[in-house]
């Protein structure tokens, strides 16, 4: 995994952002102009209330019908988008796929992993001579999966990868039919992972595609655990954040810029606090 610094300026307390929204929002309703419908619109996409941004582009797009970019991001954020999001200006694809297992499938595999408690180990970053412990850019504990998780996670997986055409909507050609990686994270108080690519062209581990699985338990023990993914030139600035939610999946290119926003926990008990599986699929 690749470490970059975090984009200059970016703004990404969800606090600030919501203030800033509530006085965009009200510009709007006495302007009625379109470019603060714009503003609105993304500022939703960085809170991560993707429907209502949704929606926003979408209103925009009607006004403006020659700007297929707000086309492509009311699809993209609706999850709509039937191919792939071309036109988007470096706004980062993604699937995001709510229900991915049955509820008996995620309660094994939280037993699985508590069996295997004793196996965690604090998480590095680096690819393979140079992994190493930074608690600066990565505070997590991790367990490197076995052939017992493999076996539980990769068939659904794959599975849901050709039933959500995820491949197609990403833009990525083909991903090896025998190749996978797949880790548990999970995060304290204080845990988090500074901006970085799960694949780079100076490293090039062979990741292709990157899915998060959100595994936590109900009720939720933590806030804050965002992932951000960071728009590519020319977007800009911007950024698409998913909320943890319990059983839901995201699916992004491996190269793409992400970070999981910092946690705050309400319980003491590391793997009852955000828990995700991570899983990459690897170059055929």
């Amino acid at each position: 995994m690749t470490v970059s610094s975090s984009p200059a300026n970016l703004l990404t307390s969800v606090a600030f952002l919501n203030r800033f929204r509530e006085a965009t929002h009200a510009a709007y309703e006495a302007q009625q102009d379109s470019r603060v419908l714009w503003r609105l619109a993304e500022l939703d996409r960085a809170l991560g209330n993707l429907p209502v941004a949704a929606a926003e582009y979408q209103q925009y797009a009607v006004l403006h019908p020659e700007e297929k970019k707000a086309q492509v991001l009311g699809a993209l954020m609706a999850g709509t988008a039937a191919g792939l999001v071309e036109d988007a200006d470096g706004v980062i694809p993604f699937v995001l796929v709510k229900d991915l297992a049955p509820e008996i499938i995620l309660k094994e595999i939280r037993r699985t992993l508590e069996r295997k408690r004793e196996q965690f180990a604090v998480a590095k970053i680096g690819h393979r001579e140079l992994e190493r412990v930074d608690l600066d850019t990565r505070a997590a504990v991790f367990f490197r999966g076995d052939e017992e998780l493999h076996g539980m996670t990769q068939g659904l997986l794959r599975e849901t990868i050709r039933a959500q055409g995820v491949l197609e909507r990403l833009g990525l050609e083909s991903i090896s039919e025998t190749r996978e990686e797949v880790e548990a994270i999970a995060y304290a108080s204080g845990g988090k992972y500074a901006v970085h690519r799960d694949n780079a062209p100076k490293v090039d581990n062979g990741r292709v595609l990157t899915v998060v699985w959100f595994i936590h338990d109900e009720p939720k023990g933590f806030s804050g655990g965002d992932l951000l993914l960071h728009d590519e030139p020319p977007a800009g600035q911007g950024f698409t954040r998913i909320v943890p939610v319990r059983n839901s999946a995201v699916f992004f290119p491996s190269n793409c810029l992400h970070e999981v926003t910092p946690v705050e926990s309400t319980v003491s008990d590391v793997l009852c606090s955000r828990m995700v599986l991570n899983g990459w699929f690897l170059k055929p």
